[in-house]
């Protein structure tokens, strides 16, 4: 399951710029890449904070929640 991929070596965040471990799924992009959601669902967060820098979080409607943080800029979607 998804358990098996959670990340347990520090991962180099360039934009945190700062070696960190998350708990679940670490996917690595370019920065500027694009970024899309793993299904539809709901925006219920785009915000920053100080240990995760720009994050989106979407709740699907299978219960799941997905977050997409360490973004290099702010994305242009609303909550709702």
């Amino acid at each position: 399951g998804f358990s098996d991929l959670a990340q347990v070596e520090p991962t180099d965040n360039q934009t945190m710029q700062k070696l960190e471990t998350v708990e679940g799924m670490y996917i690595n992009a370019k920065i500027g890449q694009d970024v899309f959601a793993a299904e539809s669902g709901t925006v219920v967060a785009n915000t920053t904070a100080d240990n995760f820098g720009v994050v989106v979080t979407i709740k699907h409607i299978n219960g799941f929640v997905t977050v997409y943080g360490n973004l290099d800029k702010k994305l242009n979607v609303k909550i709702g």
